[in-house]
């Protein structure tokens, strides 16, 4: 109510009309198409676009300011310019995400390229869509997510969190834990802990929108308990094997898993059976042989042979089914599509959040102290 009561002694909203009025001259039209993309969906760097979509936020204007910084003749000139070239390097990063989602959007799911065009393709049945595509869109999704981490080791860097020698255990699920402790239970890092910084504040609930923080779910388990969740999708793509399947396609494999689940449930209850009746054999072995009964002994032993032999059939069944079931995570594509808008505008909030969070801590640096000076960044 004191931003509202500010704000309408100083303005008028009329006084913002020519927001509007701002025109942009655009290279060509495609560069126009793009840039009325960007807009419209909320991905300029540029905290004016959450409000509107005028030519006007067609720049990404987030940076860092002008910085303090104490009298040092042992740095050369792009050391003391480290943490700007570092978020020219995430805005860079980030804008060739943007630039792929958009240039792949509306390719066809059925075309071909040439890139792929060597060798013979197996049709596994999974109706896995595999062309120019969805490799733009996995390196996409490989880009932004790994702008988290390197937005972590930024602030861990700048705020001195950490050790030079962790550096290597920096990341995005890190930078708010203690992950030096002896235990591995989630404790907030303690130069983080009383931080008054609200935008440190909104970057942590970004990390728990991407992942479960301790014993917290995340935000979208909650909202789509149906959508895959971001890790699980980076680990299948990077370590095991991701498959974006056509949505059609999608419906008829996971419809077809009825039967196959049905004989999956019955083996494990086989299973179960013949462990019971392999334990109740061996009791009863267990007894002839004191009692000195070698005939029902050998018989109760031919019969807990065979059942083993079974048994060892159906567990074989059972892990085979564990193992390939999960080799490959299977994710429709208009599923994938909408997760990699929501993880893109979670980075971009986050390299929006970060450039705030410096300027706030750089506008309580003190300024009268000696051997400080204020540089004005260069740009190219």
């Amino acid at each position: 109510m004191s931003l509202k009561k500010w704000f309408e002694n100083f303005f008028k909203t009329s006084d913002f009309d020519y927001f509007k009025e701002y025109t942009v001259k655009y290279t060509s039209k495609k560069q126009k198409l793009y840039f009325e993309w960007c807009a419209k969906n909320r991905l300029f760097l540029n905290d004016l676009n959450d409000v509107c979509d005028y030519p006007i936020v067609h720049q990404d204007i987030c940076a860092f300011s002008p910085f303090i910084h104490s009298i040092n003749t042992s740095l050369t000139l792009h050391e003391e310019l480290a943490y700007h070239g570092n978020y020219d390097e995430l805005k860079s990063d980030y804008c060739y995400a943007r630039y792929l989602i958009y240039s792949s959007k509306n390719t066809p799911n059925n075309a071909s390229h040439i890139y792929n065009s060597t060798y013979q393709k197996v049709e596994d049945m999974s109706y896995s869509i595999d062309n120019l595509k969805i490799a733009q869109y996995k390196s996409a999704f490989r880009t932004i997510y790994s702008l988290f981490d390197k937005i972590a080791y930024l602030i861990s860097r700048f705020f001195d969190l950490n050790d030079l020698k962790h550096d290597k255990k920096i990341s995005i699920d890190n930078l708010f834990r203690d992950f030096t402790s002896k235990n591995n239970e989630w404790r907030p890092h303690k130069k983080l802990k009383d931080s008054d910084n609200h935008f440190i504040h909104a970057l942590f609930y970004i990390l728990k929108d991407i992942r479960k923080v301790g014993n917290s779910d995340s935000v979208t388990k909650w909202l789509d308990p149906n959508a895959v969740a971001f890790a699980e999708i980076r680990n299948a793509m990077e370590h095991r094997s991701l498959k974006i399947v056509d949505d059609f396609g999608y419906e008829l494999v996971t419809s077809w898993n009825t039967y196959s689940n049905t004989e999956f449930i019955k083996t494990k209850e086989k299973k179960n059976i013949l462990s019971n009746e392999i334990r109740e054999l061996e009791l009863k072995l267990k007894q002839a042989i004191n009692k000195n009964n070698p005939l029902v002994a050998k018989q109760l032993q031919k019969q807990i042979d065979n059942l083993n032999s079974t048994l060892t059939y159906l567990k074989s069944s059972i892990h085979e089914k564990e193992k390939l079931s999960s080799h490959s995570l299977l994710i429709p594509i208009s599923q994938f599509e909408s997760r990699l808008m929501q993880l893109i505008k979670l980075a971009r909030n986050s390299i929006i959040y970060l450039s705030l969070a410096i300027y706030l801590e750089e506008r309580r640096r003190p300024k009268e102290e000696l051997c400080i000076i204020t540089r004005e960044v260069p740009l190219k």
